[in-house]
């Protein structure tokens, strides 16, 4: 199995399977497809942090690390702002308003819309070389204790206010927990993560137990996203480190069907998370009430695939007309990830 560029293809196939359940979730599914899909997002946190801890070799000062995070995530979240802005005035949707488009879109601090993740995701980055400092100092019994603490606190937190701000800055809490489990991954063996995704599987049981007693039948973790708690995340963990101790069966299966270029187009999407991603938020202005949830979704995410695809080709043409390597560089971050 060849890899280009020095990257794990199962973990470009691992962001690929959280990308679709991402874009599957905003099609309207039946909650049996919105519950097998509740580990998405944290996934892909979960990933960040392995991918962090293998280029921890990188020694750039932080404030050239965060210009970079910032160069990768925020201003391709304000391009697409501009676009999808200049696309819903074309398709008659009107101009959203100044106090929406600056923060709900483009600086998402109220309410949660598509681009709540990207500002997840940045904090994240902000504090991941203090928490790669610290994870990587201490023994893993000591994570364990600390992780644990620091879960109950945070559960106890997420009961205190309904508060959208105060919940969209607590719920960092739970992502930077599961980022750091990302970092300390390679330390822990396939013994106990198998460990862990019992535990946590059980967890998930034993609360969905409880609070379908409660409620008078099973609701979907999902319903307990904003801000994630224990019920979201004993899910989300268990499927997320149960995927990940498999990846490369999973990886051989994808290669398997080589011949059919699955291999080359799980690749691609698992590369170009973020671009296909805000496409996606284009494309389900234009679907979300037509057609069956089944057929919007290929529908969606084809179209979203195609236009990143279009996207990265035109961007590569570019960056090979242009004599300034720095231009180039930053053509790449912003455009191709």
């Amino acid at each position: 199995m060849k890899e280009s560029n020095n990257r794990d293809a199962s973990i470009d196939i691992l962001r690929f399977i959280a990308l679709s359940g991402l874009i599957l979730a905003h099609t309207a599914p039946p909650p049996i497809f919105l519950q097998l899909r509740s580990f998405d997002v944290p996934m892909m946190v979960f990933l960040s942090g392995v991918a962090f801890s293998l280029s921890s070799g990188n020694k750039a000062t932080y404030s050239t690390y965060v210009w970079k995070r910032f160069k990768r995530l925020i201003l391709p979240m304000w391009i697409f702002v501009i676009m999808y802005t200049v696309f819903t005035i074309a398709i008659g949707n009107g101009f959203p308003g100044l106090t929406k488009l600056l923060f709900e879109y483009a600086i998402p601090i109220m309410n949660n819309w598509y681009t709540w993740i990207i500002r997840v995701f940045f904090i994240i980055a902000l504090v991941a070389p203090l928490v790669s400092k610290y994870v990587s100092k201490i023994a893993l019994s000591q994570y364990w204790y600390i992780s644990l603490i620091t879960l109950v606190i945070y559960e106890s937190l997420c009961w205190l206010s309904t508060n959208s701000t105060y919940i969209n800055i607590i719920m960092n809490i739970s992502y930077i927990l599961i980022f750091s489990l990302g970092i300390m991954v390679h330390r822990i063996s396939n013994k106990e993560l198998f460990i862990i995704s019992t535990i946590a599987f059980t967890a998930f049981l034993i609360l969905s137990i409880f609070i379908s007693y409660e409620k008078g039948h099973f609701i979907i973790t999902g319903n307990y996203k904003y801000p994630p708690k224990i019920y979201y995340i004993s899910y989300a963990i268990g499927a997320t480190t149960l995927l990940y101790q498999f990846r490369k069966q999973i990886e051989k299966i994808i290669y398997g069907f080589s011949k059919f270029k699955v291999d080359k187009i799980c690749s691609f999407i698992g590369s170009h998370t973020i671009w296909i991603y805000f496409y996606h938020i284009l494309m389900l202005d234009i679907f979300y009430d037509k057609l069956h949830w089944s057929i919007r979704y290929i529908i969606v995410y084809t179209s979203s695939i195609l236009l990143a695809s279009c996207q990265d080709t035109l961007a590569y043409y570019i960056m090979n007309k242009i004599g300034n390597d720095n231009v180039k560089k930053n053509i790449n971050i912003i455009f191709r990830g």
